[in-house]
């Protein structure tokens, strides 16, 4: 017998072997447990194992095997032996998709959005706002200063009323810590005489002591650091109340009865750290909001169902004001139908409407929570929809009750809304499928594919998840358009050929829908890739490649199951390469 030689190169063959996969391993096509089509992490896996071949032995080809002129060698290779566990399902996912863990054990879908977060200095704004006093010069006056006389002014006291036109309803305050602005002072005159001022505020602290101001010669005062006692005033509220005394020197100047000499009082940009008083009803309108949900983003059909979906509005409080939140709006969008509207218990429709209480002691937040479940709300028969998105819209209002108030703002304070959507596993799922859709450039393959006959893999599942799994991979021409399986043409071929393949098969779980970790069920499946589906792929253009897998959790969904951080799926993954080699005798 004489073989032929140059006709069998094994590293030429190994290196051609991952051309048969290469459609699976497209850095586009979005394979994993993220949404959580368990089978595609295997599917993903099982593929990935084949570029793990760097070597082969000489004694897997034995001369006393050769019967025909024509031989197809195999080649048995292990590829892995690996743990699913939770954290490593959770690594799947994508970046948005955020799997919790909560307190009994169970997996949950979170998503989590802020609707707004609004500073109280956005609640109470305080405005640049002048004061002027003015004085005319009197007839006995205006004769001392002709003959170059001093007359002496005050001391004199007057407020300064704070201005509040830019708020419907004008707070009363009692006190302003400043961070920031200036109080800024000016004499003008109609006359030419020189004149001087000296000013204090009793209501100010630390005390600036006196402060002079003369004509054509201004003071400013920094006011970050102080605090401002407004209920000094005529009011008893919102005065800033100063004290003036000073002089006009008739040593130089002109002047005449009746012409008059002005001081005027500024607050420039002015910030508080601190106000306390009653702020009474203002009203804010965040933008509206919404909260996307991406786990049904790219679902097909089936029916899934929830037991305890759950959504929650969280306020935290942390100006000392009770605060009014109206819900204008708070829909679910189902994908192609009309939005939910969420009702509860908690709320009167069709406006829902919350009390939240602030807190007394300066400097603390309340947070309130506001828990709809399934048994305040609808939100079970809105998480059957499916819904992509969480659309709000919220008003606010801050002393609702009205009356008399005490109220505390600080710079630092916050009036904020977080939205939660909470979907534990814990329920069934009926022909629950997904689908990936991935572009990949292979063709031409070099020709010395023809050395590989066939390429089998064999995945040996150990499940103990309480899920069933079929899944299915189908081969597309450029005329592919539309992932979600409508206006597309027929595929040109699929991987299972006539069927889904059954990826694996579900345990039993026990009377409260939980698996036992040592009671898994084993599912061993065959994939084979063979010379002529590459050659059907490549005459008709193979270009988009879709993936679509089916879940159903045990018994088709009879009874709700739960999916715990303890689950675990074990593994195996094996290689049969099929090499044709012609010899001859």
């Amino acid at each position: 017998m004489r073989m032929k030689s140059e006709t069998l190169n094994f590293a030429k063959v190994l290196k051609l072997i991952p051309k048969v996969i290469l459609p699976f391993m497209n850095k586009n096509m979005r394979i994993g447990a993220a949404r959580p089509t368990w089978y595609l992490a295997c599917l993903s896996l099982l593929f990935a194992g084949l570029l793990t071949l760097t070597s082969c032995k000489k004694e897997y080809f034995e001369p006393d095997r050769i019967k025909d002129s024509t031989w197809n060698p195999e080649l048995a290779v292990p590829l892995i032996k690996s743990t699913v566990t939770v954290p490593e399902v959770l690594g799947r996912l994508e970046d948005q998709d955020v799997i919790v863990i909560d307190t009994t054990g169970i997996l949950a879908l979170r998503y989590f959005d802020n609707i707004f977060s609004l500073a109280a200095e956005d609640v109470v704004v305080l405005l640049t706002q002048s004061n002027a006093q003015t004085a005319p010069l009197l007839p006995a006056e205006a004769v001392t200063l002709a003959g170059g006389g001093t007359v002496a002014l005050g001391p004199v006291t007057f407020d300064f009323p704070l201005n509040w036109n830019n708020l419907p309803d004008a707070p009363e305050l009692q006190s302003i810590t400043f961070k920031g602005g200036s109080l800024d002072f000016s004499i003008t005159s109609t006359y030419t005489y020189p004149v001087t001022l000296n000013l204090t505020i009793p209501g100010l602290t630390p005390s600036p002591g006196t402060m002079t101001v003369m004509t054509n010669t201004p003071f400013s005062l920094p006011l970050a650091g102080r605090t401002m006692n407004l209920t000094t005033g005529a009011q008893g509220f919102n005065d800033i109340r100063l004290t003036a005394s000073g002089s006009i020197s008739g040593a130089s100047g002109t002047g005449m009865v009746g012409q008059t000499m002005t001081l005027t009082s500024t607050i420039t940009n002015p910030a508080f750290s601190l106000i306390l008083g009653d702020i009474k009803q203002q009203n804010f309108n965040p933008p509206a909001s919404e909260v996307r949900i991406r786990f049904f983003e790219n679902q097909q059909d089936g029916i899934i169902t929830w037991n305890d979906p759950r959504v929650k509005a969280i306020f935290t409080n942390g100006i000392g004001a009770n605060v009014n939140l109206q819900f204008a709006q708070m829909d679910f969008q189902p994908p192609g139908a009309a939005p939910i509207r969420l009702t509860s218990t908690f709320f009167p429709a069709p406006l829902y409407n919350a009390l939240i209480n602030g807190s007394s002691t300066v400097g603390v937040q309340v947070p309130t929570t506001i828990d709809l479940n399934r048994n305040t709300s609808n939100i079970v028969t809105v998480a059957a929809s499916g819904p992509t998105k969480l659309f709000y819209q919220v008003n606010g209002s801050t002393n609702p009750q009205g009356g008399s108030n005490v109220n505390w703002l600080q710079d630092t304070s916050k009036i904020k809304l977080d939205m939660e959507v909470f979907l534990p596993f814990d329920g069934t799922a009926v022909d629950f499928s997904k689908a990936d859709t991935a572009k990949v450039e292979i063709f031409p393959i070099d020709g010395d594919i023809q050395e590989i006959e066939s390429v089998t893999f064999r995945l040996t599942i150990d499940n103990g998840f309480p899920v069933d799994a079929h899944g299915q991979v189908y081969f597309y021409d450029s005329t592919l358009t539309d992932s979600n399986f409508t206006g597309i043409p027929v595929p040109i071929d699929s991987l299972f050929p006539n069927a889904p393949g059954v990826v694996f098969a579900s345990p039993v779980p026990n009377a409260q829908g939980r698996v036992d970790q040592s009671q898994k069920v084993r599912t061993v499946l065959d994939i084979t890739v063979d010379r002529d589906k590459l050659k059907k792929l490549e005459a008709a253009k193979f270009t988009n490649l879709v993936s679509k897998g089916w879940i159903d959790t045990y018994n088709r969904g009879a009874a709700p199951v739960q999916i715990y951080d303890n689950y675990t799926m074990d593994l195996y993954l094996g290689v049969i390469v099929k090499i044709k080699y012609k010899v001859e005798l």
